[in-house]
C-alpha cells in the first residue's frame, strides 16, 4: 500500500462529522470520485484514526460479483457490532423484554442468532405477510439494535463499494440515515461516480440518500501532493520534472500513481534517469482502466481508439472525418465515455474531448 498524502480538507470533514455523532448528532457523508481516486483508502485511513478515542467502527464491502445475499454489507456490519462482545453486552445490544422482536428479525439475516437470541412463543408475535410492512418492520429492527450498539460506544459504520450494493442494502443505507440523527451513529458510504452516472435506477437511489446527508467528491492529488507521495516512495525529495510528468499522466490518481512509481522505483528509476516523456503503464493500471472499456460499446472503443491516435484532445468533427461516421453519430458514442470518465469535455471547447489521463489515452 502506497503512502497516504493528501486529503486534510476531507479528512477535517469527516472528523467533524464524528465530533457531532459522539455528541448525538448521527450524520451520513458519501465518498465519490472515479475508480482509484481513493475513497476506501481515505475511510480507511479515518476510521482507523477513529479507532483510538474508543469508538466502534464497522465495515460492510459489497460484492461486485453474482451470488451475494440480500443485505450482504449489513450482514458483515451487524456481524461486526457483535465481535468482541460478551454476553451482557449482547443482551444490551438485542435489546430487552420490551423489544423482542428485534433478535427475531435479526435472526432473519444472522442464523447464528436465532437458535441462541430468538424470544418464546409468548414474545413473538403475528408476523406481517405483506412484504413493504415486512420489511419496514426488519429496518426498525435494525435501526433499534445499532442504536442500542451506539449507547455503549460511538458507533462509525463504512458500507464500501455502493455502485455494487443491492437495492435493498440501499434502502436500509436511506432508512438507517434518515432515523438515526439524534444517535451516536457515523455513516459512511463510497462509490464510483462513472458507474452511478451509468445507471439511472443508481443515480436515482445515490440521488436519495444524498439527500440524506453530505457528499464528498474525492478529486485526484494535487502536484505537490504527487511530488510528496514520489519522495515517500524514494525516501529524497523527488525530481521536479518526473513529478510534472506523472502528474500530468495521471491526473494525480493515487491508484495510477502508485502503480507507476512502483514500476519506476523496480527499475531503479525514481530518481528521474532514463524517464522520458511517457511513462510505462503497469498490469494494474492496465487493468483498472480495461475494467471501464469493455463496459463500453464496441463502436464507442474503436471511436476511442481512434481518438488517441489524434492526440490527448480532439475535435468533434476531426474525428467524425478520420472515422468515416456523422459527428451526431461521434457524439451519441462519446456519452457514454463520458459517463465512464474516460474522457472530459474540453474546457477549450463544446465540440471537443479530451482524456481523463494520459495513461488511458496510452492504454487505448
Amino acid at each position: 500500500m502506497g503512502s497516504f498524502v493528501g486529503r486534510q480538507r476531507e479528512l477535517t470533514e469527516l472528523r467533524a462529522g464524528l465530533s457531532d455523532a459522539t455528541a448525538g448528532h448521527g450524520h451520513l457523508f458519501l465518498l465519490s470520485g472515479e475508480p482509484g481516486i481513493g475513497k476506501t483508502r481515505l475511510a480507511d485511513e479515518f476510521g482507523r484514526a477513529a479507532v483510538a478515542p474508543g469508538v466502534h467502527v464497522a465495515w460492510g464491502r459489497c460484492w461486485e460479483g453474482g451470488g451475494a445475499p440480500a443485505y450482504w454489507p449489513w450482514i458483515q456490519v451487524l456481524r461486526a457490532c457483535f465481535g468482541n462482545t460478551d454476553a451482557e453486552q449482547r443482551a444490551a445490544i438485542l435489546g430487552s423484554e420490551a423489544t423482542p422482536q428485534v433478535a427475531l428479525d435479526i435472526g432473519q439475516l444472522l442464523p447464528e442468532l436465532r437458535a441462541a437470541y430468538a424470544p418464546g412463543p409468548r414474545h413473538s408475535g403475528p408476523q406481517p405477510t405483506d412484504p413493504e410492512q415486512a420489511r419496514f418492520q426488519l429496518f426498525e429492527s435494525v435501526v433499534t439494535l445499532l442504536k442500542n450498539v451506539a449507547r455503549i460506544g460511538p458507533l462509525v459504520i463504512v458500507i464500501d463499494d455502493l455502485h455494487d450494493a443491492d437495492h435493498p442494502s440501499l434502502l436500509l443505507l436511506k432508512f438507517i440515515a434518515s432515523h438515526s440523527k439524534d444517535a451516536r451513529i457515523l455513516l459512511v458510504g463510497t462509490y464510483r461516480d462513472t458507474e452511478v452516472r451509468q445507471s439511472p435506477e443508481l443515480t436515482r437511489l445515490i440521488g436519495d440518500l444524498s439527500r440524506e446527508g453530505y457528499s464528498i467528491p474525492i478529486a485526484g492529488l494535487s502536484e505537490a501532493e504527487v511530488g510528496e507521495f514520489v519522495a515517500g516512495s524514494s525516501g529524497k525529495t523527488a525530481d521536479e520534472k518526473l513529478v510534472s510528468g506523472l502528474y500530468q499522466a495521471t491526473d494525480g490518481n493515487p491508484l495510477f500513481v502508485d502503480g507507476v512509481v512502483r514500476l519506476l522505483a523496480a527499475e531503479g528509476k525514481l530518481d528521474g534517469t532514463g524517464v522520458g516523456d511517457t511513462f510505462k503503464i503497469p498490469d494494474g493500471v492496465q487493468e483498472s482502466i480495461r475494467r471501464r472499456l469493455v463496459k463500453l460499446p464496441e463502436e464507442t472503443n474503436r471511436t476511442l481508439s481512434i481518438a488517441s491516435v489524434i492526440g490527448n484532445e480532439v475535435e468533434t468533427q476531426l474525428l467524425a472525418r478520420v472515422s468515416r461516421s456523422a459527428a451526431g453519430e461521434i457524439v451519441e458514442r462519446m456519452e457514454g465515455a463520458l459517463r465512464a470518465g474516460i474522457v472530459l469535455d474540453s474546457p477549450s471547447g463544446a465540440s471537443r474531448y479530451r482524456f481523463s489521463h494520459a495513461l488511458v489515452r496510452e492504454a487505448l
